[in-house]
């Protein structure tokens, strides 16, 4: 039985294949990810498209529907998430005077809370 020649793989192309890859992948990055979330979003609404369409609504009346539907849960989210982050940014100054007044209680603490902490090197 002859014994078969092992794979010889060449460490620099592979490397070097792998860098190119990277590359093309970092630079098309700016097309490749709307693409992507594209697909996301076909994929996740094309059953609530087809459940449409089993009702007996046309293809075209299913789709538009689906994507008002879509949109209008993304623009719900957004709103909710504005909202929220409107709600912190006006609470922050209440936020930091509360942290300030608790870090002035500690044992050996300055006007800026621990001298370790906040001494200069």
């Amino acid at each position: 039985m002859i014994a078969a020649k092992p794979a010889r793989h060449d460490t620099g192309a592979v490397l070097l294949s792998v860098l190119a890859a990277v590359a093309v992948l970092h630079f098309a990055e700016a097309v490749l990810m709307p693409v992507a979330l594209a697909l996301l979003l076909a994929f996740l609404l094309a059953p609530l498209a087809q459940r449409i369409e089993r009702l007996g609504a046309m293809r075209a009346v299913a789709v538009a529907l689906t994507c008002v539907v879509a949109f209008a849960v993304i623009g719900a989210l957004v709103y909710v998430v504005a909202h929220q982050f409107i709600g912190l940014s006006e609470q922050l100054p209440a936020y930091q005077d509360n942290l300030m007044r608790k870090m002035k209680s500690l044992p050996g603490a300055t006007e800026y809370g621990s001298p370790s902490s906040c001494a200069p090197p």
